[in-house]
């Protein structure tokens, strides 16, 4: 994954968290009874608007260079543990009956 792409996924998050942070804060406005004397209620849904735009930015970029760092999904080397984990596990019922011990009494 290029800078750009991380970029870019970066601020489409930032968008998105923006937006759901103003909305999230205009609802507040009416919940908390902010007054809108000399613009309250209106810096406060900006304030978290930026607030929203600043932190989706930050985790989109951190999500994105996590997943970037992650082998591909499509390799054999990767898809070989789980078929080997996943023909191991013992069908339902095949192995010890559930709670043996848990409820007796001593």
């Amino acid at each position: 994954m290029t800078v750009l792409l991380t970029l870019t996924v970066g601020l489409l998050t930032a968008i998105a968290a923006c937006l759901g942070a103003g909305v999230v804060a205009a609802v507040c406005v009416s919940w908390y009874h902010i007054t809108s004397r000399e613009g309250a209620s209106g810096y406060f849904v900006v304030a978290m608007g930026l607030l929203g735009f600043v932190s989706g930015a930050v985790i989109g970029v951190v999500c994105a260079r996590v997943v970037a760092a992650r082998p591909s999904p499509t390799s054999r080397a990767s898809a070989r543990p789980s078929a080997t984990r996943d023909a191991s596990v013992p069908a339902r019922g095949s192995s010890a009956p559930p709670c043996s011990g848990m409820f007796s009494r001593p």
